[in-house]
């Protein structure tokens, strides 16, 4: 006879050991443990665990593994989908990120090994959202103490744990999402602040609750517990004979010596049992971000590790300099950028410090690259060592013989790239680049030396802002925000697919460089590091020679699909360009400061005080206030005027038709024309662009060709317009021949938005005066005689773009006659 002899482990017998244990805790862990095994297993409900890894929520995942084995064990009916949460912030203090991924691969180990039912998930913000894109790509500030909105919670915790709850209740039906239950490890004795938030949550211990506003299901397991409980739990918890409680992971010594170096030394074995006590002891020190300011000037646990084991903990000294360099230099607004985002009333931006300025971006991306490039450097002397048997071969050396952090790499890097180009924040591109070789490549290193001694910049009040006049960041020319000049220039005539795509913007469709879009904006690791490492090095040399405007960067990334957009964000990138290009036309980029702005003449004229603006926006506001009665009143009567339309309709349906069918023509012929004034734009600058390389004995053979083919392509937009759109076409024309005109005649070549008619201007301003001249006439006459088409003017060719884009018969290698 053949009888099944199970083998019983601690899993079996933790009740029993625990009964006949002296701890004190066994009533609480029995309590619990059978609270999460009755109220929700054996329910059916599903967990849910949010976890930071530290101490209280591992004590709640422990009891939940308690009970999922004890279900498994017993072969109970339970829910498929119960699920955990950690969140990388990706800038945690090294050794709390070190810990939890430990704790989450054995967590993930011992669950496959049992076959429990629990997914394990490591969520991490968007790129966008993250602390370096946010911070260094000069989109916002850190979140200092005393912030009222914790932006730095939502961006980096909150929203990216929620995006893997709802992929997560995707597998899940209708009735099992309403039966999710959170479990969190919060107690009442953490302080009075977080006793009342368990209490205004209707939060209970040992019984399923809901929220207040009905909306969630929640319990506390560990409400009542001491910090001394959760230390006894922890202690007593593991996968040897010496533990009383079975665990996933052997022991958590690592844990409890993590807390004690950061709290001040005190062994927390021997803290108090005093409730009051224990709540105060130092080992209750809280883990935060390593740039964290959230919490007050100083970060007290990396302060107390790196004081009491600088062998150990040294490698994190860098880290605490930047939480040092930020915290203290909070008030200094001479390391604020200035100029303003948001157009408000009348067409004015702000003129205030406010996010870090471009120098203090380079100053900060400098410092981390710096201590990211120590570390690994650290780290490969350390295994060097290790191979050559000078240290000796133990578990903290060979983690420690791997770079403990590195908040950024190629990919990280090309986003802030990226956003430094399209904001405009620095004169030239591929700044950030630069320094990433400044840094590995050349070994110039960046330490924030000056934190360590620097003091705390006292509180002053926020100068008072100037208003400088904008009225839009577009330039009406068809040819700014993502618009990519460089490979319009060169493959205008390739299938559109190939060259650009063509977005709905606020100022209607236009072409733009081609980029891939993704679900959210990313960038690529692989293409990001061919372009650090391969591309850099002839990119650098071309900006240099001032072949590129900081701009360049932006539509280089996109062409090469190192960076991409966020499905539907196309537009809205489209105006931050647009935002930064005007910057650079007024010359508002890079270091200036409320006084360098105030003293320059060109902007004088446009600038308001406070004082002033806040009389016009009150004008402003009134005017706008009438204007929304006026059209309120249109609103109506266009109302009433569709109600009068849709009963003709109805009574006229052949003559609706052919009102429809002018309509569309209507839009047809508007999309034509601004195309027509893209391809016009394009036509001025190639026409310049050969004219420069004729007055240099250039070769103008292909570029001749490239004219040949854009005539074609104008041709082919022209021949579509009707009469109307035609003469439109010519007005435009003549207008901006006007406009060049008198730029030429000011003397104030700046004013043109092409360097390559800037510098046919500069060169040959006879030769410029002449062609103006001849197209205007050519223009006001087709004007006249709209019928009467003229292809050749005094010995210049028509190139169906009668503007500085004629050129003289003899020069030419075609005719269109």
């Amino acid at each position: 006879m053949n009888i099944d002899i199970k083998q019983l482990d601690s899993w079996d017998t933790w009740e029993q050991d625990l009964e006949n244990s002296d701890l004190e805790i066994k009533d609480k862990v029995r309590s619990s443990v059978d609270a999460v095994y009755n109220e929700i297993l054996l329910k059916g409900l599903t967990l849910k665990i949010g976890s930071s890894m530290a101490k209280d929520s591992t004590v709640v995942t422990s009891i939940v593994l308690l009970a999922l084995m004890r279900a498994k064990r017993n072969g109970d009916a339970i829910s498929s989908h119960h699920y955990l949460v950690h969140v990388d912030t990706g800038i945690e203090n090294p050794e709390v990120r070190a810990m939890a991924d430990e704790g989450i691969s054995q967590l993930k180990a011992f669950i496959k090994t049992h076959d429990l039912p629990l997914q394990v998930y490591v969520a991490k913000p968007s790129l966008t959202s993250s602390w370096p894109s946010r911070v260094l790509g000069g989109r916002g500030l850190p979140t200092f103490v005393n912030t009222k909105y914790r932006q730095c919670s939502h961006e980096l915790k909150i929203n990216p744990a929620n995006k893997v709850d709802s992929l997560h209740k995707e597998t899940m039906n209708k009735e099992d999402k309403a039966n999710v239950v959170l479990l969190l490890g919060s107690r009442d004795l953490e302080g009075s602040r977080r006793a009342s938030s368990i209490a205004n949550q209707n939060g209970q211990e040992l019984k399923v609750t809901k929220s207040k506003d009905n909306k969630k299901l929640a319990m506390y397991v560990i409400k009542s517990w001491t910090a001394a409980n959760v230390w006894e739990f922890l202690t007593y918890s593991g996968d040897s004979k010496f533990t009383i409680l079975p665990s996933y992971q052997r022991n958590f010594y690592k844990l409890v010596d993590l807390y004690r170096d950061s709290g001040g030394g005190e062994c927390v074995i021997f803290q108090p049992d005093d409730e009051l006590q224990s709540a105060l002891t130092s080992c209750q020190a809280r883990h935060g971000c390593a740039f964290c300011l959230a919490s007050g000037t100083t970060d007290k646990s990396m302060i107390s590790l790196l004081e009491s084991d600088p062998a150990k903990y040294s490698y994190m000294k860098g880290l605490n300099r930047v939480q040092q360099f930020l915290a203290k230099s909070r008030y200094d607004w001479s390391l604020r950028h200035v100029v303003g985002r948001t157009i408000y009333d009348g067409g004015y931006i702000k003129i205030q410090p406010d996010v870090y300025s471009p120098k203090t971006l380079k100053k900060l991306l400098h410092a981390i690259l710096s201590y990211d490039y120590l570390e690994q450097q650290r780290a490969a002397s350390l295994a060097s060592k290790l191979v050559s048997g000078q240290v000796e071969d133990n578990e903290f050396n060979q983690q420690f013989s791997k770079p403990q952090f590195q908040i950024i790499d190629e990919r990280q890097l090309i986003a802030i790239e990226f956003l430094w180009s399209m904001h405009h924040f620095q004169k030239l591109p591929f700044e950030a680049i630069e320094l990433w070789h400044k840094v590995y490549t050349h070994n110039e290193l960046e330490l924030l030396e000056e934190a360590d001694t620097m003091p705390i910049v006292e509180r002053v009040q926020q100068p008072k802002p100037m208003w400088l006049k904008v009225d839009t960041w577009a330039d009406g020319s068809n040819m700014d925000g993502l618009s990519d000049f460089w490979t319009e220039l060169t493959y205008f005539d390739s299938e559109a697919s190939q060259t650009h795509r063509v977005i709905k913007t606020n100022e209607g469709n236009r072409r733009v460089v081609d980029y891939v879009d993704t679900e959210v904006f990313d960038v690529d690791l692989d293409v990001a590091k061919f372009i650090v490492w391969n591309e850099y090095k002839q990119l650098n040399a071309d900006k240099r020679d001032g072949n590129y405007k900081p701009y360049y960067s932006t539509s280089y990334l996109l062409r090469m699909g190192a960076v991409t957009l966020g499905k539907g964000q196309s537009a809205r990138y489209h105006t931050m360009a647009q935002r930064g290009q005007a910057y650079h036309r007024m010359g508002v980029t890079g270091d200036v400061t409320m006084e360098s702005i105030a003293n320059d003449p060109k902007l004088k004229p446009l600038l308001l005080n406070d004082s002033e603006y806040k009389v016009l926006a009150k004008k402003v506001a009134s005017e706008k206030a009438a204007q929304q009665e006026i059209e309120n009143a249109e609103a109506n009567r266009k109302l009433a005027v569709d109600a009068k339309r849709k009963a003709w309709v109805k009574a006229n349906k052949a003559e609706s038709k052919a009102a429809k069918r002018y309509k569309l023509e209507y839009q047809e012929q508007r999309k034509l024309l601004n195309e027509f004034k893209t391809l016009f734009i394009l036509a001025t600058n190639i026409h310049a662009n050969m004219q420069n390389m004729m007055y240099n004995g250039e070769e103008i053979q292909s570029i001749t060709r490239i004219l040949v083919n854009l005539k074609n392509e104008i041709s082919t937009v022209k021949s579509k317009f009707n009469k109307k759109f035609d003469v439109k076409s010519k007005k435009y024309q003549l207008l901006k021949n006007k406009e060049f005109q008198y730029i030429l005649n000011t003397g104030d070549f700046d004013l043109f938005e092409s360097d390559h008619i800037k510098r046919y201007a500069e060169s040959q301003p006879l030769a410029l005066e002449l062609e103006l001249k001849y197209a205007i006439e050519h223009l006001v006459n087709a004007l006249s005689e709209v019928a009467k088409p003229v292809f050749e003017v005094n010995g210049y060719i028509d190139l169906g773009v009668p503007s500085c884009v004629l050129v003289k018969s003899e020069q030419a290698e075609f005719d269109f006659a």
